[in-house]
């Protein structure tokens, strides 16, 4: 039972070593993100379900490789933080519902 815990504390440590130092996914713009895996460039972009970009001036959720997004938010991209601005423009994957729903009460909130 130890042994298991400690198995699992090195892997989330390996993990959290490992998975912020790959490439960010670039779907800046949504429009242009493929739906063909073939056309990808990594591994990580394909795992990602969810986009949070930004839809004519407004935080909105992108399902990945679609060109129009599911949900616009009532947030405005100039109201935010020049930071968060940036990181909106580059896109912020996720692959989970959860994990997009927490994104969208952050920057929205």
């Amino acid at each position: 039972m130890i042994f298991t815990g400690i198995f699992l504390f090195i892997c989330i440590i390996i993990d959290g070593m490992i998975l912020p130092s790959l490439p960010a996914p670039k779907a800046a713009d949504p429009a242009a993100a493929s739906s063909d895996p073939s056309q990808q460039s990594s591994v990580y972009e394909i795992s990602k379900k969810y986009i949070l970009s930004s839809y004519n001036g407004y935080v909105a959720a992108y399902r990945y490789g679609e060109e129009k997004p599911f949900y616009i938010s009532g947030t405005l991209i100039n109201d935010l933080p020049k930071s968060d601005r940036e990181m909106l423009k580059n896109g912020i994957g996720t692959n989970s519902k959860k994990d997009l729903d927490r994104l969208l009460h952050d920057f929205t909130s």
